[in-house]
């Protein structure tokens, strides 16, 4: 009776090589960067959620002079940037003239827009001068925001 040898599978070759040593640490080291890549984007995905300022970000704003009837009218879009509602919106003309702005929605959910227009008495504005626009509202935790924009009469 003859002993069997044992199986391939068991058997340790001393003359094989498996990896390479440096392939080895090429995979390594490109397994550890995709990995730190991973966490970094997740991270950094998680931390511009939890720090996104609350605000007003103006889309589009215009002014023009309407010589006829001695009115500026103003045109403004805007967005809420933030994570939360903001209400009690008002829009309002502070300088070199004051004036109030009807707004088209004075509660705004986070990611909507609103746009806010009127005409006012121009006084001593006229096309070539800069009004200061304020936009102001109140967000769910009772904080008061404001946005200022310059917007060129033309």
């Amino acid at each position: 009776m003859s002993v069997q040898s044992p199986s391939p599978i068991f058997s340790f070759k001393r003359g094989r090589a498996g990896i390479s040593p440096v392939i080895a640490t090429i995979v390594l080291i490109v397994a550890a960067i995709a990995l730190g890549l991973l966490v970094a984007s997740l991270a950094g995905g998680l931390c511009i959620s939890i720090g996104r300022q609350e605000g007003f970000h103006v889309i589009d704003a215009k002014a023009y002079y309407t010589q006829a009837n001695n009115k500026v009218c103003v045109s403004i879009t805007f967005k809420n940037m933030g994570a939360s509602t903001i209400s009690g919106i008002t829009v309002n003309i502070i300088s070199p003239i004051s004036g109030s702005l009807g707004v088209g929605t004075t509660t705004l959910p986070p990611g909507a827009a609103t746009s806010a227009s009127g005409c006012v008495a121009a006084g001593n504005v006229a096309p070539g001068s800069v009004l200061v626009v304020q936009i102001q509202g109140t967000t769910g935790t009772g904080s008061i925001i404001r946005t200022i924009v310059e917007v060129p009469v033309v």
